[in-house]
């Protein structure tokens, strides 16, 4: 195989950026499945070292390779929510009526929801504590819709 060093060397780069994109874009969305997403990462370093060690069929573990560099990405993009947990935060501002408020940054910043079976993203909405007028009001935003939810009291006490 002619460009074998070349072909190991873009796919190390690759993964490297993956790593790098699935870092940023779960600390933007912060509801991702990356155990999902690294576990693909693991089946690319599975096919690379079957490459690399592989005395027939290369063409045919090159082929399945590729395909799974191609379908990585676009599951990753095709599963993005709507909204970011900083545009959440946005849609909270739009949605509070007092003039005078502060969004308070929180330890917990999804809380676990019912949507159904989801396998590339994990079952959460965005949440967020409010103090307005020594009062504090607890909200959440759906990642796909944008829609906001009022809660009564803080959902984890």
């Amino acid at each position: 195989m002619k460009y074998y060093k070349f072909f190991l060397l873009c796919n190390a780069i690759l993964l490297v950026l993956e790593l790098i994109i699935f870092y940023t874009m779960n600390t933007r969305y912060l509801i991702m499945n990356t155990d999902f997403y690294l576990s693909f990462i693991v089946v690319q370093l599975i096919f690379l070292a079957a490459v690399r060690n592989a005395q027939r069929g290369k063409t045919f573990i090159l082929t399945l390779y590729a395909h799974v560099m191609i379908i990585l990405p676009v599951l990753f993009v095709s599963t993005l929510p709507g909204y970011s947990y900083f545009e959440g935060e946005e849609l909270i501002s739009a949605h509070i009526q007092q003039a005078d408020y502060e969004i308070v940054n929180l330890e917990n910043k999804t809380v676990p929801v019912s949507i159904g079976p989801a396998l590339f993203v994990k079952d959460s909405f965005y949440y967020y504590k409010v103090q307005s007028g020594g009062e504090d009001f607890y909200f959440s935003v759906d990642p796909f819709s944008g829609q906001v939810f009022n809660h009564e009291a803080d959902f984890y006490n």
